[in-house]
């Protein structure tokens, strides 16, 4: 019986995982953000914004409001 209580209760902190990695807030905790324009659409390129244009971004603890100022097509830039 214990061992069958064991099984379910593994399973559990298995499941319990699995719906943390569907949950956003999972995500932002490890530094990443959400990027949103005026109307609340995910930004996913640089097709969808415009230079000047002010988007949203969530991050863990709360919303930045951002405006691009430059786009670089198909670089990262880190500095």
């Amino acid at each position: 019986m214990e061992s069958k209580i064991d099984r379910n209760k593994d399973h559990i902190e298995n499941l319990k995982s699995k719906i943390n990695y569907l949950n956003p807030i999972y995500y932002l905790d490890k530094g990443y953000g959400l990027l949103l324009d005026k109307e609340g659409n995910k930004i996913t390129s640089i097709e969808d914004v415009k230079i000047y244009e002010n988007l949203d971004l969530i991050i863990k603890d709360g919303v930045l409001t951002v405006e691009v100022v430059k786009i670089n097509k198909g670089e990262f830039y880190h500095g």
